[in-house]
């Protein structure tokens, strides 16, 4: 019943509505939650932009959010929609739009491809994100765990491939694994800032012996009010995934790395005080030039500026003596992170 229901109100959906434009995300079913997630959010600011009814594609871990309560995608939609097109562009949507007006006797099915994710979701507002942190919250009970009192909480998400992702695909994306050495001079940021008060840093990764990167970390930055902290056994890349996503969101400042999908998306749904992305990007800032020809020293700093956080950042955000770690006690089938 739990997953005839949403079937039922999708089917609902397509039986009362004629001339309407449907978009769904496209289907990876070997993909990481991170990469998953991206994508839906991605699916929906589209359909949220061009007024598109989203229907769900369930994937590996949806079932403990409650975004499953959205109406769910045909199994087989080319037998429900009288298009099914695929599209890589955001800009086709606005013709895709216009088209659909006119042609008001047809059923169209949008699948967004995951080439197109990631620069739609870096202009979404803070409303947009809130009712996605909404949508991506847990449907089953948690138990709680507490972060240390009256101290300055850093998530530090290390990625070394966790034994799963081949050298071929390290060698390819090495800033999806970049040495944890370069997230220090975001460390210092954060501890400068902090001043002296106490700073938890807490290390997440898909490697199996966490407690050996903060071995080589901690003694690189030799602050006496700094205590790292990391999961000591039972570490994995697909084990603790849902744990730990849900973990990262209820500290102070994120530090990620910069291909990373799996924190990238806990930056973007959590509401961190800042999100510090390693290894900095060294690439040179292009000048922009005025009408006369003169370069545009601002615009140079603004974009500048906007590579030192990847995800909007809340600039209030309500003091806590304790924040809750929501650790889950259910048993789920294993995925990658």
């Amino acid at each position: 019943m739990k997953i005839l229901l949403p079937m039922m109100l999708a089917l609902s959906v397509l039986g009362d509505i004629c001339g309407e434009a449907f978009i769904t995300k496209e289907w990876h079913g070997d993909d990481r939650l991170g990469d998953q997630i991206i994508l839906y959010m991605t699916s929906q600011a589209i359909a949220k932009q061009f007024g598109f009814t989203y229907l769900h594609r369930p994937f590996d871990y949806s079932d403990q959010f409650l975004l499953e309560r959205d109406a769910w995608c045909p199994e087989n939609p080319e037998s429900y929609f009288d298009e099914v097109v695929e599209v890589s562009d955001v800009t086709q949507f606005g013709k895709i739009k216009r088209s659909i007006t006119r042609k008001s006797d047809k059923q169209v099915l949008y699948v967004v491809k995951w080439s197109m994710l990631i620069a739609l979701l870096s202009r979404q507002n803070k409303a947009f994100f809130r009712s996605m942190r909404k949508k991506m919250a847990p449907n089953f009970e948690l138990q709680h765990a507490r972060l240390p009192h009256n101290a300055v909480t850093v998530a530090l998400h290390v990625r070394t491939g966790g034994g799963y992702d081949s050298e071929e695909v390290m060698a390819t994306f090495p800033n999806k694994f970049p040495d944890p050495v370069s997230a220090l001079p975001y460390l210092n940021t954060v501890v400068n800032q902090a001043g002296s008060k106490k700073v938890y840093v807490y290390v997440f990764t898909d490697d199996r012996d966490p407690l050996s990167i903060v071995q080589r970390i901690e003694p690189l930055l030799k602050r006496p009010n700094v205590v790292f902290d990391c999961r000591r056994e039972g570490n994995a890349h697909d084990k603790n995934v849902l744990e730990d996503f849900f973990f990262m969101m209820k500290f102070d400042y994120l530090i990620r790395p910069s291909l990373s999908m799996f924190p990238r998306a806990v930056g973007l749904l959590g509401d961190f005080k800042r999100v510090f992305v390693y290894p900095p990007d060294r690439r040179p800032v292009r000048k922009a030039t005025s009408p006369s020809g003169k370069a545009n020293k601002s615009a140079g700093k603004a974009r500048q500026g906007a590579r030192e956080s990847a995800a909007p950042s809340s600039s209030m955000r309500p003091q806590e003596n304790e924040r809750s770690a929501s650790i889950s006690k259910r048993v789920r089938p294993k995925v990658r992170r």
